[in-house]
């Protein structure tokens, strides 16, 4: 748990303790990081691990949306970076034992972004999606071919990836990747896990 009190406003945010305020999570995380800055007069760094995998039981399907909320928050403000961790946790322990693997890549993520080390820090990610005639196309990033398990309103279907696109036919309201709370089918290049996510295609 981070714990903040500053002049203008005190914060609680608890990471994976925080499944009871999913729904305002984006908030929390956000008002931390503004009010670092603010308190310290600099435009502070910050490097967020994604939730990694875990059974949620008291709040089920609630890691989703905290992991959508670190990404907001690493794609809408500055100088804010973001490691995906879906493959370092473990079933029943919210704590993982084995920290090596997330220390590793932040430590990396760190390097390549303070220290201009060239550090292959790359996850596969969802660069963009559009929609043509009556199929999605999904574009990734840092990643050329492969097998991904997609969620299609409501359906579960393995699509492949070539040059970096995978087409979703028929698809009428949602695709999801990854977006529960414990998820085992994981895209996986160069020992680095896709980010999870949530499109809304109508």
């Amino acid at each position: 748990m981070i714990s903040i009190r500053s002049t203008s406003t005190e914060t609680n945010i608890r990471g994976e303790e925080d499944a009871k305020h999913a729904d305002i999570y984006a908030i929390l995380l956000g008002t931390l990081i503004d009010s670092w800055r603010i308190d310290l007069h600099d435009s502070l760094p910050f490097f967020l691990v994604q939730l990694p995998n875990y059974i949620e039981t008291t709040y089920p399907e609630t890691w989703p949306i905290l992991r959508e909320a670190q990404m907001k928050n690493a794609r809408g403000k500055e100088d804010v970076e973001i490691l995906c961790a879906l493959d370092c946790g473990d079933d029943y322990n919210i704590h993982p034992i084995d920290k090596t693997k997330i220390g590793k890549r932040l430590g990396q993520l760190v390097l390549k972004t303070l220290y201009d080390f060239n550090e292959l820090i790359l996850f596969p990610i969802l660069k963009r999606w559009k929609r043509v005639d009556q199929d999605i196309v999904l574009e990734f990033s840092n990643i050329e071919d492969g097998t991904i398990l997609l969620e299609v309103d409501g359906f579960e279907h393995e699509y492949r990836i070539e040059e970096g696109k995978t087409v979703v036919p028929n698809a009428k309201l949602t695709i999801s990747y990854a977006y529960k709370n414990n998820p085992k089918s994981l895209v996986m290049h160069n020992e680095l896990p896709m980010f999870p996510f949530y499109l809304n295609v109508e």
